[in-house]
């Protein structure tokens, strides 16, 4: 009675000595359960590149688009994250997403749910790293094969924005002089 503040480790050894069957038996029903569980996941695979983006605002060709921020007195405009929106956009990467789409047609999934938001969120990530001009783009798909493919695709839309962007500001610098 003086000690209510220790521990009685007999005590605690007898009562999970009474009670070993039960404790076996959960043991043994959660290791099972978390067996059956794993092996009936799918695995999912992750790809990735990166990408420098060069930031409009800091091209020496530019020039219209740096007069426009000075017009405006937008000095120091976060033209990052309107790269980055640019690239998530459905104008860049909506032939991938298609591309997607015929790829699970053909391997018998249903497709007719599927919309560019929710892929964009729950399969492709993409986002700069902190403070710099480096697209992070990473792809999530079960199927190997897939990722190698799509990315390449993405990759090669990313390229062909960036071209055609490069040529838009060129033509516009050479009417604004």
């Amino acid at each position: 009675n003086n000690n209510n503040e220790e521990l009685n480790l007999i005590k605690v050894f007898n009562s999970l000595k009474r009670e070993k069957n039960l404790i076996i038996l959960i043991t043994t029903i959660s290791t099972f359960l978390s067996l059956i569980y794993v092996n009936s996941i799918k695995p999912i695979f992750k790809g990735s590149f990166e990408i420098v983006v060069k930031d409009p605002m800091n091209n020496r060709s530019n020039f219209s688009s740096k007069l426009q921020g000075l017009l405006k007195g937008d000095l120091n405009s976060n033209s990052g994250d309107t790269q980055e929106l640019i690239l998530k956009s459905p104008s860049v990467l909506m032939p991938v997403f298609e591309y997607i789409k015929k790829e699970y047609e053909i391997k018998g999934k249903d497709t007719e749910n599927m919309d560019y938001k929710s892929w964009l969120k729950n399969e492709l990530k993409i986002n700069f790293k902190d403070g710099s001009s480096v697209l992070s783009t990473t792809y999530f798909n079960s199927d190997k094969e897939l990722i190698i493919k799509v990315l390449n695709k993405i990759s090669k839309r990313y390229k062909d924005f960036s071209k055609a962007s490069l040529e838009k500001d060129l033509i516009n610098g050479i009417k604004f002089l």
